[in-house]
């Protein structure tokens, strides 16, 4: 009878826009590979919004130090390369850095075997990984910077005293202009931020 392999499981997702069943259904994935093969996974890595551009994450450090100090479990098990890492040489370096520590790397949905033909398609996927946090990067900034040319509004916490309309417009809220207005009152009858008047 074969012996029970222990392993544990990595899984990501890089935006808080997603949802946390990213994490869940990557999870469903390395258990029903783990069962198909004999596995037993002994503990989950779970980075959530965190990017794979660096390997700067809380829960990705912690099975690094984890596979160094902790010979109990043999293999990481990963849904897909992008969700290891999206930068080719981190994904280069930390896949061998957990080989020398005894530890194989599992990517549950795309199969790599020992042969020169898999390690060719690592770096493929690791480039093509690579090129497309690259390339989306570049497409987010192109399209804040024609947001910002049609004078919209291109994110995050609307300046008091305004609000953004359905052309993501920037629009005077009245009520919080009301403030607004008294603090350029206030700041220009010489008020500062100790709430004193200068002399």
């Amino acid at each position: 009878m074969n012996e029970t392999i222990k392993v544990v499981g990595y899984a990501r997702f890089s935006s808080s826009m997603q949802r946390e069943e990213s994490i869940t259904a990557q999870k469903r994935y390395m258990m029903m590979y783990a069962k198909r093969n004999i596995m037993e996974v002994i503990d989950w890595y779970c980075d959530e919004a965190k990017s794979a551009k660096t390997v700067n994450r809380p829960e990705f450090q912690r099975m690094i130090n984890d596979a160094k100090n902790n010979p109990e479990f043999k293999a990481v098990l990963v849904h897909k390369t992008d969700r290891f890492s999206r930068n080719l040489s981190d994904s280069i370096q930390y896949k061998k850095i957990l080989e020398e520590y005894g530890v194989q790397v599992i990517f549950v949905n795309e199969r790599f075997e020992n042969n020169p033909e898999s390690h060719l398609l690592y770096h493929i996927m690791g480039s093509v990984n690579q090129f497309y946090n690259e390339n989306l990067a570049r497409e987010v900034m192109k399209g804040l910077k024609e947001n910002a040319y049609q004078c919209k509004f291109t994110g995050g916490r609307p300046p008091l005293g305004y609000d953004v309309d359905k052309d993501l417009k920037l629009v005077i809220n009245e009520k919080e202009a009301e403030a607004v207005r008294l603090i350029f009152e206030m700041s220009a009858e010489g008020y500062g931020w100790r709430n004193n008047r200068q002399a």
